[in-house]
């Protein structure tokens, strides 16, 4: 995973030079657009030494994280405004496909995941003339989709509800940090302030709904790194159209 990781930001690192080969200036009191996408490495913490396998001599097996990787449906519309050269904010609104995975030994794996809706709020300081800064802000995300599913050996058990309130709080908030650079890649941190999931008294059926494995989804903390890009992409047409002009007036 970490291989994976760090072909991921190689990647991003590449594809946004290419794409954005001069930094664009922003004059200060003005606002601007960008659009920012990222691919997510998510984890949670589970904390339940509870649960355990009927049908399996009771033995007990507790929830082992596994890094989830998401790179569809994460996008974000960035409204940014910057008071001088050194200082500004940025809100916006986007969406994000967050969850984790965990397994109980070795042949249950449960992966749960939500769509969210999601208006920030960060503060940047630092050379916001040459794209190099530091964000720290805040999300409140609205959680829209949820969906599960359990695997045991070969089989595999799907559910997904709109709106679920059963399985979590509509609203979660949670506190971020990014670090920003010059042709707009970027990589942040987030932490959820609540549990990801709500408690569950029921457990998880699994085979058929023939075994149940009493997994209560409470304390459930989710985190994640991802690594991104934010473009203004109007402004990137301007550059070029000015770098078009020029070439054709020296030709």
């Amino acid at each position: 995973m970490i291989r994976t990781f760090c072909a991921f930001i190689l990647i991003g690192l590449t594809t946004s030079a290419s794409a954005q080969k001069q930094v664009i200036e922003h004059d200060p009191g003005k606002f601007y657009s960008k659009n920012a996408n990222e691919f997510i490495f998510s984890w949670g913490n589970v904390n339940d030494d509870s649960s355990h396998v009927n049908g399996f001599g009771g033995a007990v097996i507790n929830a082992t994280p596994v890094v989830r990787f998401s790179a569809f449906f994460n996008s974000q519309e960035q409204l940014h405004y910057d008071f001088n050269r050194t200082f500004g904010f940025y809100t916006g609104i986007g969406i994000r496909n967050i969850g984790f995975i965990n397994n109980f030994g070795d042949s249950i794996k449960i992966k749960q995941r939500q769509y969210a809706l999601g208006v920030p709020l960060a503060l940047k300081i630092g050379s916001l003339k040459k794209g190099v800064y530091l964000a720290l802000g805040g999300e409140l995300e609205l959680f829209f989709n949820y969906k599960q599913k359990v695997f045991y050996n070969n089989s595999k058990q799907k559910f997904s509800e709109w709106f679920s309130t059963r399985n979590s709080e509509l609203l979660h908030p949670s506190v971020f940090a990014e670090l920003n650079f010059k042709q707009g890649q970027y990589i942040r941190f987030r932490y959820y302030l609540t549990d990801f999931l709500k408690e569950n008294t029921k457990g998880v059926n699994y085979l058929g709904n023939e075994r149940t494995l009493p997994y209560d989804f409470k304390p459930s903390t989710l985190m994640y790194i991802s690594i991104g890009t934010a473009i203004d992409w109007d402004d990137m047409k301007k550059s070029k159209n000015k770098s078009s002009n020029l070439k054709a007036s020296l030709n």
